[in-house]
This record gives structure tokens, sequence and C-alpha cells, in this order.
């Protein structure tokens, strides 16, 4: 995307890409530090949720599989 001076531009904090404003206005938790959000593009915040969400489907199966094996 071609930036105009008069637009906003962004970097994000994960593949440190421009953006404009607009395509780079999600705030995750940074890689080294869980208590500071960072502003990154929105393919980055997507990577992320996927990344969150796969995690917690593992987590998931795995409390189901050990209860399996705890009421036998």
């Amino acid at each position: 995307m071609l930036f105009h001076r008069s637009r906003k531009q962004v970097k994000c904090n994960q593949c440190e890409l421009l953006f404009c404003k607009s395509c780079c206005d999600n705030k995750h938790y940074a890689q080294g530090s869980k208590d500071k959000k960072v502003i990154i593009c929105d393919q980055c915040y997507q990577s992320e949720m996927d990344i969150d969400f796969k995690r917690q489907e593992i987590l998931y199966k795995d409390s189901v599989f050990k209860s399996d094996f705890s009421e036998r």
C-alpha cells in the first residue's frame, strides 16, 4: 500500500511492517511480555487468535482425556 503524507503510518510490533492506521488497530500481548499490549496488524492478530484457539482446544482435549481416565 502506498502512503500519502497525510495518512498515518503505524508499525506492527510483530512483523515490523508499516501499515495505515485502519489496518493496524489491534492490540495483543507482546511475545516477550504478558503484561504489555502492543499494536499489531490484522494478519498478525488473526494468526495470534488462531494460535490461541488451537492452544485452548488442546487444553480442553487434554482435560477431557484426563477426566476419562480418572473415572475408571
